[in-house]
């Protein structure tokens, strides 16, 4: 694995977009941080969209705030993310993308 760039913006922790650069999941540990979840379930058209989105999302940047589920593109697929899910598996989801933040991402760096 390569290191993260030496240079700094003022906060002496990077700009963003480096940040974004050097914590992306690969596909494969963006779809095992969501296996758990998907094994041995049937899942709707929307449910399994709304998950590939999240995992799209990981692959992207990294980590993802919870709250973006409540955000486009999440939305389009349902505005509020217990419309789409039973509440326990909406506290899976934000369990999983915490846990992935929690070991994906330095301390007070958001995506």
């Amino acid at each position: 694995m390569r290191s993260p760039p030496a240079s700094r913006g003022r906060s002496g922790r990077g700009s963003r977009r480096d940040f974004s650069r050097w914590h992306r999941l690969t596909p494969e540990a963006a779809n095992e941080a969501f296996s758990g979840f998907l094994a041995g379930r049937t899942l709707t058209a929307n449910q399994i969209s709304f998950v590939d989105l999240i995992v799209a999302h990981l692959i992207q940047n990294g980590v993802m705030k919870p709250m973006r589920l409540f955000d486009s593109p999440f939305s389009d697929i349902a505005p509020d993310p217990d419309k789409l899910f039973p509440p326990a598996d909406v506290d899976r989801l934000v369990t999983i993308l915490s846990s992935v933040r929690t070991t994906a991402a330095p301390t007070s760096e958001v995506a």
